[in-house]
Order: structure tokens, then C-alpha cells, then sequence
């Protein structure tokens, strides 16, 4: 029975690594005011992190977190925004009412949770 496990996980792991995608993250709407985060090419019913901080650099998610040991492209003071499942074509979006403050001061990223791949860095404008 162990020995099916470790077959499967090893099949799983390569399936993994055969479909991580790098999905991009793009802006529609204006700051301040209803913006939307687009992800196109994650892994299609992934779960989506979407994180913010107020600098860019090389993070790395602690041991605790999805994607523990990822290392995203944002600085140390990156926090989760919030989660969104992708549809079965990879993509989805998240809503959200950006504050005047947080015009050309706040970078934003997602982190496909079952690739633990990153997207592009995006500066809200």
C-alpha cells in the first residue's frame, strides 16, 4: 500500500511540474476606486493568493503558509489580500475598492497555490 502512495505522489509531483504555468496579472479600473485583478494561466480550479507590499524584492513565504518556501518578487512587508479559484481555463479575478493611499505605493502579486509559481509584480496606478 506505501509503495502505491509513493508512486502516486512521485505521478502527482511530475504532473505538477509538467503544468505550472506562469500566469500574469494584469489591472482594469483606475486609482483611487473599483479596481479588478485578472489572472490568466494559472492552473485551471487553482487556488489564487493575491498579496501586497509596499516594495518590491524577494520575500519568501514562511514555512506556514500555501507555497511555504516561495519566494515572490514583492518586499518584507507582504500580506495576504486575498484568495480566488481559478476557472477551468486558469483565470479569475479579484474586486477590490483601492484607497487614494495606496496609489504608486502599493505592489501587488498572486501565487498559484498548487504550482506555487508567482505572477508579475504590478505597481497599483
Amino acid at each position: 500500500m506505501r509503495r502505491y502512495a509513493i508512486i502516486a505522489a512521485f505521478l502527482f509531483a511530475i504532473f505538477i511540474s509538467e503544468t505550472a504555468q506562469a500566469q500574469f496579472l494584469s489591472t482594469t479600473g483606475s486609482c483611487p476606486g473599483v479596481m479588478t485583478f485578472d489572472v490568466t494561466g494559472a492552473i485551471p480550479t487553482s487556488r489564487v493568493m493575491y498579496i501586497r507590499a509596499f516594495g518590491t524584492g524577494s520575500f519568501v513565504l514562511p514555512p506556514w503558509a500555501p507555497c511555504g518556501g516561495t519566494v515572490t518578487g514583492l518586499d518584507s512587508t507582504a500580506t495576504f489580500v486575498g484568495w480566488e479559484i481559478a476557472n477551468g481555463f486558469g483565470n479569475c479575478t479579484l474586486t477590490a475598492t483601492v484607497p487614494p493611499t495606496a496609489c504608486g505605493t502599493i505592489y501587488v502579486q498572486v501565487v498559484d497555490t498548487l504550482s506555487c509559481t508567482t505572477s508579475n509584480v504590478i505597481l497599483i496606478t
